[in-house]
């Protein structure tokens, strides 16, 4: 599990968002509301999944959206400017107990179709992510 975990808020500009996930070499980062408050989580997956949902509609000048969004997701100009982390994010997060065993954090993956998920301490605070590497790590040592 990492017990470190990087996080946005819902009203962060996807360009930043995405760049933070580069930066921090992340594949998924956590959603807070301005309470602080995790409600949602956006991963590669959801950046991918816009991608190909957009891909095919056009602008009124003729252009794809898909071609926006390749050069936008980075950009402050492009699709990345104009979205917030809110806007892309998946609602709600998948959660297991910081005691719960790893046979249950397997199920709970496999039937959600994710590569990870937040654990909560007893306090049902998110105190980290567990995910499917973590697992293969733990298994293989």
């Amino acid at each position: 599990m990492t017990h470190e975990y990087i996080f946005t808020h819902t009203a962060a500009p996807l360009f930043k968002v995405v760049r933070k996930m580069f930066e921090n070499k992340i594949s998924r980062i956590i959603v807070k509301d301005q309470n602080e408050k995790s409600v949602g989580i956006i991963s590669f997956r959801d950046l991918f999944r816009i991608s190909i949902e957009l891909g095919s509609e056009e602008d009124d000048s003729g252009f794809t959206i898909s071609e926006q969004i390749r050069r936008g997701f980075l950009s402050e100009e492009g699709f990345g400017g104009i979205s917030l982390a809110r806007d892309v994010m998946s609602k709600g997060i998948i959660s297991i107990k910081f005691n719960d065993n790893l046979k249950n954090a397997c199920k709970l993956i496999l039937e959600n179709n994710i590569s990870g998920l937040a654990v909560l301490d007893g306090n049902n605070s998110l105190t980290g992510i567990i995910s499917k590497t973590d697992i293969i790590k733990d298994i293989t040592v």
